[in-house]
């Protein structure tokens, strides 16, 4: 009982702050995420990685990136490499190719502690499968939107922690 009335209060709790970040000038609602274009996708990736407490050391990538969009160090210096693939159309899949690519090319070439692929589309199930039996963490629609319009942080998202890190501003 204890349990479920703590779970409760934290749900409202985290209600509050998502609403209180949605009236702020810093939520992106997915409409106008679906408007940029691919580059302006990768910089606003960067941004939310920073506003989380990330130092972005790439903040977009180009021909020749590797499948490293963006690279960020995490407060605890883990080295993070994002890809980034924004779909013209929000209910398209991303090619399961591209995680098969961004698993070649993060960890060896980009000295990766974690790897990251986000869109504002999906991943078709042997994506998602992929990606889990390769520690490759993945931000669908639904996860972007918890990120960038609602501001929950990206290790909240992909629950991964940061036991001695400061929280986010």
């Amino acid at each position: 009982m204890r349990e479920e009335q703590d779970e409760v209060h934290r749900l409202v709790f985290t209600n509050a702050e998502s609403r209180a970040y949605m009236a702020t000038s810093q939520s992106l609602p997915l409409s106008q995420i679906d408007s940029l274009h691919h580059q302006q996708f990768e910089e606003l990736s960067a941004w939310l990685l920073q506003r989380d407490g990330y130092d972005i050391q790439r903040g977009t990538g180009g021909s020749g990136d590797l499948g490293a969009d963006v690279i960020a160090v995490s407060r605890s210096g883990q080295r993070v490499v994002v890809q980034c693939k924004h779909v013209g159309t929000s209910g398209r899949n991303v090619a399961s190719r591209h995680i098969h690519q961004l698993n070649g090319t993060a960890w060896q070439t980009h000295g990766a502690d974690i790897v990251i692929a986000v869109t504002n589309g999906g991943f078709p199930k042997p994506g998602r499968t992929f990606a889990e039996d390769h520690n490759i963490h993945l931000i669908d629609r639904a996860a972007l939107e918890r990120w960038a319009t609602w501001g929950r942080s990206v290790d909240e998202i992909l629950g991964l922690s940061e036991p001695d890190a400061a929280p986010a501003s």
